[in-house]
């Protein structure tokens, strides 16, 4: 494989190697477009194409899917890996690989139970993301097999932070949480 040195490599190298796959199920690495223009504001100190790989086009392990309390806006709900540094994204998918043995190798889906959950995200919780489903287009289905070379890319916002100071600046990003809690 080539060397992803940016974004834009980055981005191209994703959609080469993906399908599209609109099924978006439960247990599945996905990418998409996200049209985030509402919450703007919060990312403005970034030039747009680190915007856009943020939450343009995350790259997000889709743990479920639900409907908020008023019945009116499909939410899916995952972990988006690019906002994590990258040991603790190596720590996320090793901790699947022990939850599922094999399953990556066999591109087979991975279901985490529910009382898992704070456990693998607890020092991570800053990359649980809640996206509306109406804002998201382009669904692509990310195979196992390529996950470990994405995860390798460090993007520009994360050269030469620690793992508390990444953390402490993505802590505020939550896509549409606004209209989500409850």
């Amino acid at each position: 494989m080539p060397s992803i040195t940016s974004i834009n490599d980055y981005q191209s190298f994703l959609i080469k190697n993906t399908h599209i796959d609109n099924q978006f199920l439960p247990g599945y690495f996905y990418t998409y477009h996200y049209d985030y223009k509402q919450d703007m504001n919060k990312f403005l100190k970034y030039p747009k194409e680190v915007r856009d790989f943020f939450d343009g086009r995350p790259l997000m392990y889709l743990m479920n899917r639900y409907v908020t309390q008023d019945g009116n806006t499909q939410i899916a709900r995952g972990i988006n890996l690019h906002y994590m540094p990258i040991s603790a994204r190596i720590f996320w998918v090793n901790a699947l690989q022990k939850i599922a043995p094999g399953y990556m190798e066999r591109e087979q889906r991975i279901l985490i139970p529910t009382e898992l959950i704070p456990n693998l995200t607890r020092k991570t919780s800053f990359a649980l993301k809640q996206y509306n489903i109406n804002k998201v287009k382009y669904v692509r289905k990310v195979p196992f097999s390529i996950i470990k070379e994405l995860l390798a890319f460090i993007p520009p916002t994360h050269e030469g932070k620690s793992y508390d100071e990444i953390a402490a600046e993505y802590r505020l990003f939550q896509p549409d949480t606004r209209i989500i809690k409850g």
